[in-house]
């Protein structure tokens, strides 16, 4: 059956040979289209384009394979329909080498194939983090060392001993670390670093009041000020709403006349003037009141919040004259250039060591890749990059608001844009950008985005953005409560863009009615159930609760719909979702497993807590020393030899001094059982002198039938 595209969809299955960026909300079917226009470039379009003269950028590997096989699947029902299309036959053949790919990966591509340019041994290989972990910290204290030793190091001595406590200088090589870290994120990151520098150039307060760092401060200032106001506006239209709060909401008046004229200041000192003037009164006194206690102290709250920020601004950003700033910022001077020529030195060590040892991060790929195809000097595309422009007819980008720097001068280098015909198709979502903490950049999507005309296409009008709105996947109750929230939370100032307008999620799906499908939000009061539940934690109050919830549904036979059709909700249609799960999630699946919930957590630094690989690694310690009782005692009592509590308890027995091993040789006169497990372990410590850990770990997997044991278990297959 073919599928009915929006029109929306089609203008960005269609659009052909121009600059597009898509801002493509949750569930607009953003990786259906994708695959739909590159299908269409390859098969529909005249000319055809071969799919290896495409370069498609995704951001996992996961979804990279997912696409190509979505696109190879395409072909394949294509060929069925015209068994003897050339061109089908072609591009299915050409499809496993197409360069659907992450950019890691693009760039490692550029490398392997252009690393004489950068005169790289071939033979290199990427680091693990522990062990590239490992070659900075022995490179830092390497270039700490050889700054010891110098001479002439009195600069290296006085930021050692300005920014250092005690004879601990861990806070400066933090310092350092931080600044090659942040560095790697940059183009080109020595320039970036001599960059830092600049502030301190400034000759005078005045040209301090007026460089731009300053004028984000008082910018920033206003936005926080601002956000006081609302605070002291809610808190008053509270009050005026609250019998018995009218004076409270007098006295909030007042405080919100104060930032009167606040939108006219301009300037570090006209705003430090101004803040200055601002002093909260205190607040009325009610006495006999009767009303709603928590809403009065609600109010109380609110204000103090509001007056906190107000404080913390002053004190924060505007403690001190713009005369003394500058007479501080002169005297931080030499210690910043001196950080700055250390954190340069430490970068060239870093270099120097990973070219060494050809062990290199994707980081290090990313900017090998960078210098083939743009000049460090001109910054313009390299002759390399002109060949890459020449051979890819156009150039996609998934999660194009997780693009750091680096990757889009890298892409924007291969593109035609240098020509002035672009082609470069970019998608994504800022609203779900995520990635900061490793550096990417939604300001570049939102830059793109802020430049770019809206497509019209009565207009014909490039480069152009489009706006996929319409969400395929949830409820209207799901998408009108995701709005209602983020509309209060989200705004340029705090996640960089206004979530109104065309940002809101339009429902696009088509349910059957069902009264019971809203939202709901469950507040779990702690002080009513304090007693009964003194020693447990909020973890288990909590999944103790979605398990009642869930249960109850299930009883009740709470209708979800399935492929169009209504069905019995079932304990698999149920997902919860954490802040942080690789903490919570496998104690909210024990909670639930106690309720008779079957319940999975997918988490991976809980890999070695599993039951399955728990058990594993105890029967390895004791093959390496059976002296160790709680691995030994883990083994005994696994699904493996199953011995039981009484069975431990008697084999203690006279023994309880004795080491576990030896009480078990002991009860191994006497026990079948206890003799068939000294036995293998026996074997398996012979083996494991000669074998190598993975054929030792498969031979005992076979022998103990535990894979099979495994599989019996809940979600086995998984495990």
């Amino acid at each position: 059956m073919d599928v009915k595209w929006t029109s929306e969809q089609k203008k960005v299955i269609d659009l052909r040979d121009r600059d597009i960026l898509v801002s493509a909300a949750a569930g607009s079917g953003k990786t259906a289209v994708l695959v739909e226009r590159i299908v269409n470039r390859i098969c529909v379009d005249n000319p055809p384009v071969d799919i290896d003269r495409m370069l498609v950028v995704t951001f996992t590997k996961a979804a990279a394979a997912e696409m190509r096989e979505r696109v190879s699947r395409a072909i394949d029902s294509l060929k069925e329909q015209k068994p003897d299309d050339e061109n089908l036959q072609r591009q299915s053949t050409l499809v496993h080498n197409a360069l659907i790919t992450t950019i890691d990966s693009f760039c490692l591509f550029v490398v392997q194939n252009n690393f004489a340019q950068l005169n790289l041994d071939p033979d290199f290989r990427i680091g693990d983090q522990a062990e590239l972990k490992l070659m900075l910290k022995d490179a830092l204290a390497q270039v700490f060392e050889d700054n010891y030793a110098r001479e002439d190091n009195e600069a290296f001595i006085n930021l050692i001993d300005t920014y250092s406590k005690g004879r601990n200088d861990s806070a400066v090589r933090q310092m350092v670390e931080d600044i090659y870290y942040k560095a790697g994120s940059s183009s080109w990151p020595r320039k970036w670093m001599n960059s830092l520098l600049r502030l301190y150039d400034i000759k005078s307060a005045k040209q301090l009041e007026d460089s731009e760092i300053i004028k984000e401060i008082v910018d920033y200032s206003r936005v926080l000020l601002e956000e006081a106001v609302q605070e002291l506006t809610m808190a008053k239209d509270l009050a005026s709403a609250t019998p018995g709060l009218e004076k409270y909401a007098l006295t909030l008046s007042e405080d919100i006349a104060l930032f009167d004229g606040m939108t006219d200041v301009t300037g570090y000192v006209g705003m430090q003037e101004f803040l200055n003037k601002i002093s909260f009164g205190r607040i009325a006194v009610i006495r006999k009141f009767d009303g709603d206690e928590k809403k009065k102290e609600r109010v109380k709250s609110m204000r103090d919040a509001a007056k906190k920020k107000v404080d913390g601004i002053k004190q924060k950003y505007f403690g001190m004259s713009i005369e003394l700033m500058y007479e501080q910022l002169e005297r931080q001077r030499p210690f910043v250039k001196e950080l700055i020529r250390l954190s340069l030195e430490f970068y060239d060590a870093m270099e120097a060591v990973k070219t060494r040892k050809r062990v290199f991060d994707f980081s290090d790929i990313e900017h090998f890749a960078l210098r083939i195809l743009v000049d460090e000097q001109t910054l313009k595309p390299t002759e390399t990059a002109r060949e890459f422009s020449k051979h890819f007819e156009e150039i996609m980008i998934d999660e194009y608001q997780d693009s750091n720097q680096v990757q889009e001068d890298i892409l924007t280098a291969i593109s035609r844009e240098h020509q002035g015909a672009g082609n470069m198709f970019m998608v994504g979502d800022v609203k779900q950008s995520i990635y900061s903490f490793r550096q990417a950049m939604p300001s570049i999507f939102l830059e793109r985005r802020h430049s770019f005309p809206e497509y019209q296409r009565e207009l014909n009008q490039y480069p152009a953005y489009l706006i996929l709105d319409k969400n395929f996947r949830s409820r209207e109750t799901v998408t009108d409560t995701i709005n209602f929230v983020f509309s209060q939370i989200m705004s340029p100032q705090a996640g960089d863009v206004a979530y109104e307008g065309k940002e809101l999620l339009v429902p696009g799906a088509q349910y059957p009615d069902y009264d019971k499908c809203q939202t709901q939000l469950d507040i779990i009061d702690l002080a009513a159930v304090q007693d009964e539940t003194e020693d447990e934690t909020t973890t288990v109050l909590e999944s103790r609760h979605i398990a009642n919830t869930i249960q109850q549904m299930v009883k009740e036979s709470f209708l979800v719909t399935e492929n169009g059709e209504q069905r019995p909700v079932k304990y698999g249609d149920f997902c919860i979702l954490l802040r942080s799960a690789n903490k919570h999630a496998p104690d909210y699946a024990k909670e639930l497993e106690k309720y008779g919930i079957p319940a999975w957590a997918d988490t991976h630094n809980g890999f070695f807590r599993t039951v399955e690989v728990a058990v594993m690694l105890s029967l390895l310690r004791v093959i390496d020393n059976p002296l160790q009782d709680i691995p030994f005692a883990s083994v005994l009592m696994s699904p493996i030899y199953g011995f039981t509590v009484d069975d431990m308890a008697q084999m203690r027995g006279n023994e309880r001094k004795q080491p576990l091993y030896l009480a078990c040789k002991s009860f191994g006169k006497q026990n079948q059982q206890a003799t068939a497990f000294l036995e293998d372990l026996e074997q398996y410590r012979t083996m494991a002198a000669t074998m190598p850990a993975d054929r030792l770990l498969n031979y005992i997997y076979q022998k103990s039938g535990y894979l099979n044991m495994v599989q019996t278990m809940t979600h086995g297959e998984s495990r």
